[in-house]
């Protein structure tokens, strides 16, 4: 039986839906952060401005199109972790791009060995930058933390992240400046790794230094 028909799609375009714009009606569109005025994206997290719309094209036979887009890397990786949600998978590649290093994390890591794990780990929380990465997002921390425990949560449970603390510190190689990092944590309290940002945090963003933000499921 094949599973790429219609009820599935729309599946995938439920689950988009639900982490782009709850509530949204057809032909209701938002603005993301990326994005400048007159740009626009809709409630299935196409953006208007690289996929518009044909003439008279409802919001779902619009992502129908775009998604044949997707759906190649999307398989690729539904094969490589079986066990993880597809509809979730279909997340990290849709925000991302089918060229991103997190879509790359999908369709060739490895969460067999420690190696394996660091490498994807940090190939999907490091996604965060915006305005072509000139600054970072804490949204998008958030964000890349639930793709990567779509993973976790089932090929690696001890490795799921519950939350994020945010804190500034020195590094030798920066002399004087100040970094921000970021320190995932489990449900244990372990700290699984430390990454930082040398950009700056992007103005629309709330300052979240000294803080703790919970990761939870969408």
């Amino acid at each position: 039986m094949d599973i790429i028909d219609d009820n599935y799609r729309l599946s995938l375009a439920t689950s988009l839906e639900k982490r782009e714009a709850l509530g949204y009606k057809e032909g209701q569109y938002h603005r993301s952060q990326e994005q400048g005025p007159g740009e626009f994206t809709t409630r299935y997290g196409v953006d208007l401005t690289k996929f518009p719309k044909n003439p008279g094209e409802s919001d779902f036979d619009h992502f129908k199109r775009v998604y044949s887009k997707f759906e190649t890397t999307h398989q690729a990786a539904i094969k490589r972790f079986p066990k993880a949600d597809s509809r979730d998978l279909l997340k990290l590649i849709w925000n991302t791009g089918v060229y991103s290093s997190p879509s790359k994390a999908l369709t060739q890591g490895d969460v067999t060995t420690p190696i394996g794990r660091k490498k994807m780990f940090a190939s999907i929380n490091g996604y965060i930058g915006v305005d072509e990465n000139a600054y970072w997002s804490s949204g998008l921390v958030t964000a890349r933390a639930k793709d990567w425990n779509v993973i976790a949560k089932t090929y690696n449970p001890d490795m799921v992240i519950t939350e994020v603390r945010y804190r500034e510190d020195y590094l030798p190689e920066f002399k004087e400046k100040k970094i921000v990092f970021r320190d995932f944590y489990n449900s244990k309290g372990t700290l699984l790794r430390s990454m930082y940002s040398t950009k700056p945090l992007h103005p629309k963003n709330k300052d979240v230094i000294g803080k703790t933000i919970k990761i939870g499921d969408d």
